[in-house]
């Protein structure tokens, strides 16, 4: 008696086949020595199922007999079937994250080869210039893992892929200060970038006359010598200055703003004399009455004298404050004797004249 050759099936196959080529002539019987498989005959054609769940490994041998006949004694003769290993399947995701943040690790997923003995490879993908690597990459872009289940006893090993991106983080930049004010008549300010993420710095401004450079990480405020303070604060020149940090592999652009204003912080100038007809007396005017003429003259560099104070004593400048003028009358207290009268300016940005304590 023979059989068809011995054969390998794919794991998985529910079923197979095989047929008996030749023989005596007797009574076909089969038989098989595995405790999962069934066989069965039909004619010549030897049928073996319930094979789906055998693994690689496993040999299933049938024994095929042919009975005795008047002329031939039994003969017996054995078919071996084997498995062979299948494709399995598999997938991973990466999620983003963002740098200098906490990175993301591999999540795969596979029903046939397992997650237990999973190797993972990183590489650049679009403008991203990363060679493929076993360690994962910490500078932003864009990248592409390939996750490679090992083999199993019943599956071949199998890749999956995932792109994912390391984002950009917010760039930063940090001035010495945010503000600063600069007496009119000054040619320049400078203040300087404490810290930025590296990027090339820049600097620009919004007034048509004042200039803005950096050198290193020291910006100048140039051309401020021509600019006037104006009447106050809510007119006086204002600059406003941009410093850039640009966009780094792993940051985003980022800026920050310096404003400057031109101020006039100096007090104004003035002298006070008794216009009366007078006589000398001990080196000091002597008038004969208290009421007299006061002689008043002021001036103010930055901006101009809007409000004057004249006096002999007085606990409150500010409630005594009056329009400037060149001549006031004024009655000086009683009794005689040396008198002083002392005369108060403020401008319009709010610098005063020093104020007598007594």
């Amino acid at each position: 008696m023979t059989l068809d050759a011995n054969k390998s099936v794919p794991y998985k196959t529910a079923s197979t086949t095989f047929a008996v080529k030749t023989n005596h002539g007797g009574t076909l019987s089969v038989a098989d020595d595995n405790s999962t498989a069934t066989c069965s005959i039909s004619g010549t054609t030897v049928t073996i199922s319930n094979i789906g769940s055998i693994n690689v490994g496993t040999t299933v041998k049938v024994t095929v007999t042919c009975a005795a006949t008047t002329n031939y004694k039994q003969a017996t003769a054995t078919f071996s079937l084997t498995f062979t290993k299948i494709n399995g399947s598999g997938s991973v995701t990466m999620a983003d994250w963002t740098y200098g943040g906490t990175a993301s690790n591999p999540s795969p997923s596979s029903s046939t080869n397992g997650t237990s003995n999973v190797s993972y490879k990183y590489k650049g993908r679009g403008s991203t210039s990363y060679t493929e690597s076993t360690t994962k990459p910490t500078n932003a872009g864009t990248y592409t893992i390939t996750a490679t289940f090992a083999t199993t006893t019943n599956y071949n090993a199998v890749t999956a892929t995932a792109d994912f991106t390391i984002n950009k983080a917010n760039g930063y930049v940090n001035l010495s200060a945010s503000s600063g004010r600069v007496r009119y008549g000054t040619s320049s300010k400078t203040f300087t970038v404490s810290s930025h993420h590296g990027g090339t710095l820049s600097v620009s401004d919004n007034h048509g006359t004042a200039t803005s450079s950096i050198s290193g990480t020291t910006v100048t405020i140039g051309s401020l010598g021509g600019l006037s303070a104006g009447a106050n604060e809510s007119v006086c020149p204002t600059i406003t200055v941009t410093v850039k940090s640009a966009a780094t592999t792993n940051y985003k652009e980022a800026s920050a703003t310096y404003v400057l204003k031109v101020v006039d912080d100096v007090a104004p100038t003035g002298s006070i004399s008794v216009n009366n007809t007078s006589t000398m007396k001990n080196g000091k005017k002597a008038v004969k009455t208290r009421n007299i003429t006061l002689a008043i003259t002021y001036s103010d560099a930055g901006s101009s004298v809007d409000k004057m104070a004249v006096f002999e004593q007085t606990s409150n400048v500010n409630s005594i404050l009056e329009n400037p003028s060149t001549s006031k009358s004024f009655t000086l207290s009683t009794g005689d004797g040396e008198k002083t009268v002392y005369l108060v300016l403020r401008d319009t940005w709010g610098n005063m004249t020093a104020i007598p304590t007594n």
